[in-house]
């Protein structure tokens, strides 16, 4: 087991999707910067507007931002897709199965894999941040204003990122079960597509309020809250955020990709 999860550590640090998150974010924020300061031509002068907010916030909630928004998990699914797939375009899905002892342990790697990038990326988005607030502030002249959990709301906040973790996680156990499925890149990188813009969420619910308007019967469900990404993409405050359905849907959808894609690659045969 701790050989496959070296084997597919060193060969996601060797994949170039796997370094497009923090190039993204740095990008993101050198444009902002630049968006930030306008100049202007006043007759012969030229007059520089400053667009910049006079205080940089800091603070956990703007760093959980990164959790809800879905650009995590949409660059996170296509490093995934890209890391999952390699695996078997290069050989490398005979020789992995050759020497471990259960195959099971296979996709097991690559849920260990993929929460571990996770990881990475909240780090790194926090790292970049940070760097580029201070920089911001340095050539404004704004001043960094910490803004922390408002009184009494740790608790839920805490419980909000917990559960936004685990969508994430859920994501990448779906994604396994989809490659020991399919082995198919195009698939997995759609489906990231579709899941991480809430297309997957608004379709579903645009069908289900469909079929209300022809069952009556079910006119007293609420679908919006048994969605994964329309539940964490308002933040804890919001309206549509069910914390305890959240977590029983989450169990549910990582429970069936982590057992189901466990028993495919253990009674697939080995091409």
């Amino acid at each position: 087991m701790l050989k496959i999860i070296k084997t597919d550590l060193f060969r996601l640090f060797r994949t170039k999707a796997f370094y497009v998150y923090p190039i993204f974010l740095v990008f993101v924020e050198i444009m902002s910067m630049c968006f930030s300061v306008v100049r202007m031509t006043d007759g012969d002068s030229e007059v520089i507007v400053d667009f910049a907010a006079r205080s940089v916030k800091c603070g956990p909630v703007d760093f959980a931002g990164c959790l809800g928004d879905g650009l995590l998990l949409l660059f996170l699914g296509i490093a995934m897709a890209i890391f999952y797939t390699n695996e078997s375009r290069h050989g490398f899905l005979k020789n992995a199965a050759g020497c471990a002892v259960d195959k099971r342990f296979m996709p097991v790697s690559k849920m260990i894999t993929g929460v571990i990038t996770l990881f990475i990326y909240i780090a790194e988005y926090i790292v970049i941040r940070t760097v580029f607030m201070l920089i911001e502030a340095l050539a404004s002249g704004a001043e960094i204003e910490y803004t922390g959990i408002p009184a009494g709301d740790e608790g839920r906040f805490a419980i909000y990122v917990l559960l936004c973790l685990f969508v994430h996680i859920t994501c990448i156990a779906l994604l396994v079960l989809m490659h020991e499925l399919t082995h198919s890149r195009a698939l997995m990188l759609l489906s990231v597509f579709i899941f991480s813009a809430t297309l997957a969420d608004k379709l579903i619910v645009g069908a289900f309020n469909l079929l209300k308007s022809k069952f009556t019967w079910l006119g007293g469900i609420n679908i919006n809250r048994y969605m994964m990404m329309l539940n964490i993409e308002n933040g804890y405050l919001s309206k549509t955020y069910y914390p305890l359905t959240l977590f029983i849907v989450c169990m549910i959808y990582f429970g069936l990709g982590a057992i189901l894609s466990a028993t495919v690659a253990n009674r697939k045969d080995v091409r």
